[in-house]
């Protein structure tokens, strides 16, 4: 077997791993997670996994990142097809509200770890840099949308979107636990949009 064919079968295993760590902390908690539950989940021994992941933090912190590059990528694809800055922002966010595996996932788990957070601190850190990313994002694109004119020059693109994520976060659990419906979280979506970018 060459070099290039066990590389590829030590990354799909890793990600074999990471999915079932994902399945787990999204359907029993975070709490709940050990080495041997998601090596039993992914159908691979418990060595294997602490192959790829030298501690059990190590594994949850790699889950967490995992869930989010996935939704990273959705949101990029989706966004593909914007004319614009302010077409862009609502495409990426928009798609959050979407009844997909992937995002009731995400959701689940950014939940799971901002209550893990407040306990933990390496977790907390992590939070804290991924959220510090996305926002980062939705700056740049309200930046691009000021500057192609589809979002007006006087909006202060970090306020916008820390409201705008702010907002997005709420409704993205309360879609979880079914206390909004997805047209709801839509329509007060859309309101808070018109009102931050209304010309």
């Amino acid at each position: 077997m060459s070099d290039h064919s066990v590389s590829t079968q030590a990354t799909a295993k890793r990600a074999q791993i990471l999915q079932a760590a994902v399945r787990l902390i999204t359907r029993d908690g975070l709490g709940q997670v050990k080495s041997s539950i998601v090596a039993r989940e992914a159908g691979v021994s418990v060595g294997l996994v602490h192959y790829h992941f030298a501690t059990l933090d190590v594994l949850i912190r790699e889950a967490f990142m995992f869930a989010d590059a996935i939704t990273l990528r959705a949101m990029a694809d989706a966004a593909q097809e914007a004319e614009s800055g302010r077409e862009e922002i609502e495409l990426r966010l928009f798609t959050w509200l979407e009844r997909s595996e992937e995002f009731e996932q995400a959701w689940k788990i950014w939940g799971e770890f901002w209550h893990a957070a407040r306990q933990q601190g390496d977790i907390r850190t992590l939070l804290h840099t991924l959220w510090d990313e996305w926002l980062q994002l939705i700056i740049e694109v309200v930046d691009r949308g000021k500057q192609d004119g589809s979002i007006p020059a006087r909006v202060q693109s970090s306020d916008a979107a820390r409201r705008l994520a702010a907002l997005l976060e709420s409704l993205g659990q309360q879609l979880t636990t079914g206390l909004v419906t997805v047209g709801d979280a839509r329509r007060l979506l859309r309101g808070a949009m018109d009102m931050e970018f209304q010309q």
